[in-house]
């Protein structure tokens, strides 16, 4: 033995406080809404400016949606086989227009940024919204990132609610517009 003196080693136990109603938390389980066909709107909880603010003043933040942006969509958009077999006339003449719409989705930038600019709302205010433009015939012809998240708000309920009457191409629904 060297006879230095070893110093006692301690260890202190800090328990959190209870958890409060106010603080943001990831949710553990699936949030998914089933009243209504899925179209309530919600109105989120905090002002979703402060947590732009809470994104900027980080220091990790910025690198961990970074890291989601590469590795979501950073390898970009393709289109491609799921089975190995011989292509048909036909095959080929569906997967050259999947690539064409793919490459025509959005004019202004490259498809794959606009999934970028998604997961970057997604992650810094906890919701996105993509816009999906259709053609006459029902046909997804251009998808469009609206920026402005924070400052999108369900309008003052209509009283009294306004029935509205909606045709899918297999079935008729309505919803109340409040």
């Amino acid at each position: 033995m060297s006879g230095k003196h070893v110093p006692a080693i301690s260890a202190k136990i800090i328990k959190a406080s209870e958890p409060r109603e106010d603080v943001i938390r990831k949710s553990l389980e699936s949030e998914i809404i089933t009243e209504n066909n899925g179209l309530t709107w919600l109105q989120p909880a905090v002002q979703q400016t402060g947590l732009k603010e809470m994104v900027d003043h980080s220091t990790i933040l910025p690198q961990c949606i970074r890291a989601y942006k590469d590795n979501i969509a950073g390898f970009g958009i393709e289109v491609k086989y799921s089975d190995d077999i011989e292509e048909t006339p036909e095959m080929a003449a569906e997967y050259a227009l999947a690539e064409e719409i793919i490459e025509l989705l959005n004019l202004d930038m490259d498809t794959k940024e606009v999934f970028e600019d998604v997961i970057e709302a997604r992650e810094t205010y906890g919701i996105a919204y993509l816009e999906v433009l259709r053609n006459i015939a029902g046909e997804v012809n251009q998808i469009e990132f609206i920026k402005d998240t924070p400052t999108i708000r369900k309008t003052l309920p209509l009283d009294p609610a306004v029935e509205i009457e909606y045709f899918e191409p297999v079935t008729e629904y309505s919803r109340k517009h409040e």
